[in-house]
């Protein structure tokens, strides 16, 4: 069934169905499997007056799997592009670069512990 498909260019469902209900093939299933091919995007489509038309180029598997491949190859650039911006935020934090104000906050920070120390202390007298 899926030779037919894909050696035929155009297919007219009508034609289609009467002809693999000659091999006593249930036409919904037909339907059924030419609904998942389109689906897939492995066959076209097209309703032209009451009529379903299917259709199948060669060589559109190959295009899309190059279109495929063009797409990984932009999302890997920008990827790796993230990457590389983020390991720099990684390195400019590591360095404490990224604030200007940073010996100024350590010096409260040493200053804060001094007093919370000293009150610990006070505490554990009382």
């Amino acid at each position: 069934m899926f030779g037919f498909c894909f050696t035929t260019f155009t297919i007219n469902l009508f034609y289609y169905c009467s002809l693999l209900s000659t091999q006593n093939v249930v036409q919904q299933s037909i339907k059924d499997v030419n609904q998942s091919l389109v689906d897939d995007f492995l066959v076209q489509t097209d309703k032209i007056g009451s009529a379903n038309f299917y259709w199948c180029f060669p060589a559109k598997e190959y295009f899309d799997k190059i279109r495929y491949k063009d797409q990984l190859k932009v999302q890997l650039q920008e990827t790796k592009q993230n990457m590389s911006d983020l390991q720099l935020k990684i390195a400019q934090h590591k360095e404490g670069s990224c604030r200007s104000d940073r010996p100024i906050l350590l010096a409260q920070l040493a200053q804060l512990r001094e007093q919370r120390k000293d009150f610990m202390n006070y505490l554990e007298k009382n």
